[in-house]
């Protein structure tokens, strides 16, 4: 797709927020958190990385505590408590923090937003933890672009309640915009819209 969302309108009249996802979202970083966990679990060896990058990249818009649990449990074959989960979580952090940064707007994004945003209220809502969340937002200066962020490790559909009961949406004046199927079953299990970015 060469431009955001090409040819797609959101009808104003109905429509009150659209939430938006982050990663390969508002930035095109799904690629470079793929070469992040490549780059956490080399030491494992080949097999292990192939499993861990297969994985990533079918379960986008699943949180890294997940995904890091799952592939110790699964792959390697060890269970790992919280803390040491944590480690392994900010590992990847340190990893994938300066790639994201270095990474581009999705291409039409910033075009989209400005149209809508005096009908629509925008709200950020990730896999991506919280504070680096915040970080980013900062970094990419657009602190004043969504009313609210929500990040992990809190699951987005449990975010979706929050803020439909917190701002009064009735669940069809919103839209979540994703790129994952994890994406899509979250907006469902809640039932509110959900478009679709092809990467």
């Amino acid at each position: 797709m060469s431009k955001f969302l090409n040819n797609f309108i959101i009808n104003t009249k109905t429509t009150k927020a659209i939430f938006f996802d982050f990663d390969g979202v508002i930035i095109d970083s799904v690629s470079v958190k793929t070469e992040a966990f490549a780059e956490l679990f080399s030491a494992f060896g080949e097999k292990i990385q192939s499993q861990v990058v297969e994985h990533h990249i079918r379960n986008g818009g699943m949180s890294r505590y997940e995904k890091i649990y799952h592939y110790f449990k699964t792959f390697i074959g060890e269970e790992i408590n919280e803390a040491l989960m944590m480690q392994w979580a900010n590992k990847f952090g340190e990893i994938g923090l300066a790639k994201v940064k270095a990474s581009a707007f999705k291409e039409g994004v910033l075009d989209f937003m400005e149209t809508y945003q005096d009908s629509c209220e925008y709200h950020l809502i990730s896999a991506t933890p919280q504070d680096e969340l915040e970080g980013l937002v900062k970094h990419f200066e657009l602190q004043n672009s969504f009313r609210t962020l929500s990040g992990s490790p809190t699951k987005k559909a449990k975010h979706f309640e929050r803020l439909l009961d917190e701002c009064g949406y009735k669940k069809e004046e919103v839209i979540y915009i994703g790129d994952a199927t994890n994406d899509f079953s979250a907006s469902l299990e809640v039932g509110i819209g959900f478009v679709g970015v092809t990467r």
